[in-house]
């Protein structure tokens, strides 16, 4: 009879893990490390101490995005997570949404905006995934903050990078990367997109069809601290934060972008610049999201898809020593043609002697 009850608990848990998509390992938004609370390692059915508390599956208080303001979104099959088209071939999302091993690192849909069309009839452009890269600084144990409500502990997230490469290249617009550590205000209005949970009922997975927006506003580490429960050990440089009043991005939308909109082009997408990835945060839309600095991780961003993208986008200047090298052969050339025109000019006025 037990052993009955053991594989039914483990299908049942197989079941949920696989039927919301996500990865019990991998899908975080805090986690608490209180000896009361319990979480299932599934493989080996052993029960653990930790348990990932409110995973980035939500847009909460957002709106039905305009179909084809967001052309870059990335959506994966099999986990609960979002990601940007950075390059033809690049998709960026977060560390912790890191995909299983390379025989199964599934399916993404570029473009994706409306499952109620079924694959590629919302305009799509469906790849698979052959190499993954995550940040070397990536740590999901960031500690410690303490929930004096529940009484448990959990922790954060930083460097929550994940680049992909993909198997073709999409012929959908990438979107532009924010590369100012400056470049962000209090109060500045950014947007969230995703595919998360629209409802904060507990026990229940309201999966979107169609892909949602909503609109926070960017607020500096320091009163993030003075205005939640996160310690300042939980908002290094690596990390920003944004929210408003019953309006976050939440569970499933990990990875996804924190985008700044360009002045007067609202729904012109090629004035978005991504400044942020979804990564972590407690109890949604009562504390803060936070997200994944872009501009921290630029440079890492930048040698990665130099590496692995046949075809980079100028903007990253993947090759700056070779094009130093042909305008070193270029004004070289021009040199010689120079000293040969001039001797040419010295051997004429000496045959006229």
């Amino acid at each position: 009879m037990k052993e009955y009850r053991s594989a039914f608990l483990q299908a049942y848990l197989l079941l949920f893990i696989h039927g919301v998509g996500i990865l019990a390992s991998d899908s975080l938004r805090g986690r608490a490390n209180n000896q009361d609370s319990t979480s299932f390692d599934v493989s080996s059915n052993v029960i653990a101490t930790n348990i990932a508390l409110d995973e980035r599956k939500l847009i909460i208080g957002g709106n039905v995005a305009r179909p084809g303001n967001y052309p870059y979104f990335v959506h994966f099959d099999g986990i609960a997570c979002g990601g940007t088209l950075i390059a033809p071939d690049i998709v960026l999302t977060a560390g912790h949404c890191k995909l299983p091993t390379p025989k199964s690192y599934g399916i993404v849909h570029v473009g994706r905006h409306d499952y109620r069309n079924g694959l590629w009839l919302d305009g799509s452009q469906l790849f698979n995934v052959i190499k993954q890269s995550r940040h070397p600084y990536f740590n999901d144990e960031l500690c410690c903050g303490f929930d004096a409500e529940t009484g448990e502990r959990f922790t954060g997230v930083s460097h929550d990078f994940l680049l992909l490469k993909l198997d073709g290249e999409s012929s959908k617009q990438f979107v532009t990367l924010d590369t100012d550590q400056n470049s962000l205000s209090d109060g500045d209005e950014l947007h969230v997109i995703g595919f998360g949970d629209t409802s904060l009922q507990p026990y229940q997975y309201n999966q979107p069809d169609r892909l949602h927006e909503v609109t926070v506003n960017y607020m500096n580490n320091q009163k993030c601290q003075k205005s939640s429960i996160y310690p300042t050990s939980l908002l290094p440089r690596a990390n920003i934060c944004a929210m408003d009043e019953g309006e976050d991005g939440c569970q499933g939308d990990s990875g996804g972008p924190l985008l700044k909109k360009g002045k007067g082009s609202i729904n012109n997408s090629r004035y978005d610049v991504q400044v942020g990835v979804v990564s972590w945060g407690l109890k949604c839309a009562k504390h803060p999201g936070v997200y994944a600095r872009v501009s921290e991780g630029y440079d890492w961003i930048r040698k990665q898809v130099c590496k692995l993208s046949r075809n980079p986008p100028a903007n990253f200047s993947c090759n700056p020593h070779l094009r130093l090298q042909l305008i070193d052969l270029l004004l070289a050339v021009t040199l010689l043609e120079i000293k040969e025109h001039s001797r040419y000019q010295t051997e004429m006025i000496h045959c006229r002697l």
